[in-house]
């Protein structure tokens, strides 16, 4: 079943997005979870 390359386009747009968005989230939360350790629980680098 052929798809309108106007929808394909608009569908791999939002997939792009989807993923932006996930991964900046992504790197959000594993900031907030680096930052709020307590300074005695990390190691040295």
């Amino acid at each position: 079943m052929a798809q309108h390359p106007v929808a394909m386009g608009a569908a791999s747009g939002t997939v792009v997005l989807v993923r932006t968005i996930g991964g900046s989230l992504g790197v959000a939360a594993l900031g907030a979870v680096f930052t709020s350790r307590p300074a005695g629980r990390r190691t040295p680098a």
